[in-house]
């Protein structure tokens, strides 16, 4: 379009050179009328020498008044509305290529948006083309949702230095068609495989609480109103996509997308010993592109929070949060996890130390809370990593002292151990169990584990940024990007112990790898006072960690110290390496 209008300019431009006027040559004496009206002194009694006049018309010929001609402002554009912004995208507006396991990729790709398949090691890579007609376009942010794999999205600056806006663009991967729409009139909310969510936006980028659902070939198939444009909704699709649950300003809907009639499901009321709620949100678990119940959490002061679950026709399930067993709930819905207690850490500042040091995991039945087991000593979360259930729903992967488990009900109880996750980078430490696959994949950030091959498909950490799964085990998809978030702590963990009820929760320790006897100290210092040794194989109580644990680099490096009491009731302080579960 620029290189059109220029060409109009320059013959503009060339024609006004080819004008006498513009050429700036002055006109002959004789052309101005005054001049031919003064001799009508002599002449006067002609009364038909007044048609002399007629030579007036000369004046038309000066074109001076028309040289720079009074400029007619531009007409008004007016601005689209909602998801009348869509319009397709130029072909060229995505790039896309494929490396096979093996190839590397370089890092003129590090823009782009990737997928792995993990049964081929075949990488794929999506990224907004460079044009030569719009060479300053470049991605704000890029990203996938719950579209399941389908759809890639993109936030692009068209060139706000000329006072565009920002855009948004859609690729269908399975069609490779593309829309893009001006984000300041309209977000895309979220997406299943064949509908999208949008919710119209004000001039100024102002949520409107008008929201309109469209199938694959951008067709409009309902639209509806959610209150007044008070915050940014969150909201996904039911499995069938044919449900939305819908949160505005801390109240949660469910609309049916045919009769597109938002009905309120869930509103925070006041808690007797919480208090008033601060708000609530709906959640899902990352791991899974599809929920399977609405999970709504309310938050209340001092970080305490309180979770309700529905089913997607809008009953509530027989596990509410306030139950006995509050967890994560297995995808067949039949047990749950059970966090009891903090783990402690060292990081920055001094950690104050709970009377418990080792907080455990319990599984349960859902119906029943009846426990199936416990394990003590782990970690459910590492960075942007949490614990998470295998698709089974046959195990629970956990952190322990040195790398990951899997927590596995069935058919044995039993703890098995999955690689370290040295393979993550800086932004996940894995693993995260794949939504299919018979609980055999396991991604590592941008890599993808094959636990029953035991074989990775492994393109390093270079492309580490924040990873997650596709529809199935098929598709690892990452973005590229440097991570801000916090950095490592340091687990003050035991190795992991597996307990079958009844559950004693006496802690006790065994001495072992000393080779002798473990000393018994005075103060919780390698030079004090020794009072006791224990032989390999001794028990031994636990009474109290040190009073306060503060950072020091190389932790792990240095001893920490548990106060113990021996068989014999001699108390004293002991080296945590040469403890195990009793």
């Amino acid at each position: 379009m620029r290189t059109v209008r220029g060409s109009l300019v320059a013959l503009a431009l060339l024609a006004l050179a080819a004008s006498p006027a513009c050429a700036g040559e002055p006109p002959t004496p004789t052309a101005p009328p005054t001049a031919t009206v003064a001799p009508p002194a002599t002449v006067a009694p002609t009364a038909t020498s007044t048609p002399t006049a007629t030579v007036a018309p000369t004046a038309t010929v000066a074109p001076t008044p028309t040289v720079a001609p009074t400029p007619t402002p531009p007409p008004t554009v007016t601005p689209c509305q909602g998801v009348e912004c869509i319009e397709p995208a130029p072909e060229d507006l995505f790039e896309r290529r494929v490396w096979e396991q093996g190839e590397s990729v370089g890092r003129d790709w590090f823009d782009g948006s990737f997928v792995l398949d993990s049964e081929t090691g075949r990488l794929e890579a999506y990224r907004l083309a460079d044009r030569t007609s719009g060479a300053d376009l470049f991605v704000v942010d890029r990203y996938w949702d719950g579209g399941r794999g389908r759809w890639l999205t993109l936030f692009y600056d068209r060139g706000s230095h000329r006072g565009e806006d920002l855009w948004s663009a859609l690729l269908d991967r399975e069609t490779r068609e593309a829309w893009q729409w001006p984000s300041r009139y309209l977000r895309l909310v979220t997406m299943s495989r064949e509908r999208l969510l949008f919710e119209d936006r004000s001039a100024g980028g102002v949520p409107t609480g008008r929201f309109t659902v469209l199938d694959r070939d951008m067709e409009r198939i309902a639209r509806f109103t959610v209150g007044e444009g008070e915050d940014d909704p969150d909201a996904f699709f039911s499995p069938d996509g044919l449900t939305i649950a819908l949160e505005v300003a801390d109240t949660v809907y469910l609309v049916p997308v045919e009769s597109a009639s938002p009905v309120l499901l869930f509103q925070p009321q006041p808690h007797e010993d919480l208090g008033e709620p601060g708000g609530a949100f709906i959640a899902r678990n990352r791991n899974w592109s599809s929920v399977p119940h609405v999970r709504i959490v309310t938050w209340y002061a001092d970080d305490k929070r309180t979770e309700r679950h529905f089913s997607w026709g809008g009953d509530p399930i027989p596990n509410p949060a306030e139950s006995a067993c509050s967890g994560t709930i297995s995808p067949d819905g039949r047990y749950v996890a059970v966090p009891e207690g903090d783990p402690v850490y060292v990081k920055y500042v001094t950690a104050p130390l709970p009377s418990n040091p080792w907080s455990s995991v319990l599984i349960v039945e859902t119906a029943t809370c009846e426990p199936v087991l416990r394990v003590r000593s782990v970690r459910l979360y590492e960075r942007v990593w949490s614990a998470a259930w295998l698709s089974t729903s046959d195990g629970f992967v956990v952190g322990v002292n040195d790398g990951y488990m899997i927590a596995r009900i069935r058919p044995t109880p039993e703890l098995v151990r999955l690689p370290i996750g040295d393979r993550s980078g800086p932004w996940d430490t894995g693993p995260d169990p794949a939504p299919t696959g018979d609980g055999c994949y396991f991604g590592y950030g941008p890599n993808v584990y094959d636990a029953c091959e035991d074989r990775w498909f492994d393109y390093g950490s270079a492309l580490a940024g924040p990873a997650g799964w596709g529809e199935t085990h098929r598709e690892r998809w990452f973005v590229p990007k440097d991570y801000w978030g916090e950095g490592w702590v340091e687990w003050l963990l035991l190795p992991p112990k597996m307990e079958l009820p009844p559950f004693d929760d006496e802690i006790t320790f065994r001495v072992t790898g000393t080779g002798t006897c473990l000393y018994l100290r005075e103060n919780p210092d390698p030079e004090a006072a020794v009072k006791d040794c224990q032989p390999d194989g001794a028990r031994l109580w636990f009474v109290k960690l040190e009073e306060s644990l503060s950072y020091r680099p190389g932790l792990y490096r240095n001893t920490v110290w548990i106060y113990v009491r021996a068989g014999s009731g001699v108390e004293g302080w002991v080296a945590r390496e040469y403890l195990e579960w009793w």
